[in-house]
């Protein structure tokens, strides 16, 4: 079993109601452990942090999360209009995504959860 710390961003007018429906996915995917309040950071976009455990390993996870951005209508190909980002950024203690694990709003989703 794995603890994933998992980051979800959205940029568009209806990002809180994006970021709920891709939580809802997770139900499917293990056992959410834990969500962080929704932030909007200096970008723009609106964040939060779910932990999530699941037996599923990083491969596998990250299949399941592009399943869940395309059926929320992410564009692979618009880098503006964002309606979901599902990013893994740690699996247990390690770091999978350096650059998001440093970013301001991740470090203050994760504080959120302490």
């Amino acid at each position: 079993m794995y603890t994933y710390f998992i980051l979800l961003g959205s940029n568009t007018d209806d990002a809180n109601e994006n970021i709920r429906r891709a939580l809802m996915s997770f139900v499917f995917i293990g056992d959410i452990a834990g969500v962080s309040p929704v932030e909007k950071s200096d970008n723009g976009y609106y964040n939060c942090v779910v932990v999530v455990r699941t037996s599923l390993d990083a491969e596998a996870l990250t299949e399941q999360t592009k399943a869940t951005e395309k059926m929320l209508g992410r564009d692979a190909d618009d880098r503006e209009h964002i309606p979901i980002d599902i990013d893994i950024v740690m699996r247990d203690t390690d770091i999978l995504r350096p650059r998001e694990a440093s970013a301001p709003y991740f470090i203050s989703c994760m504080e959120s959860l302490m």
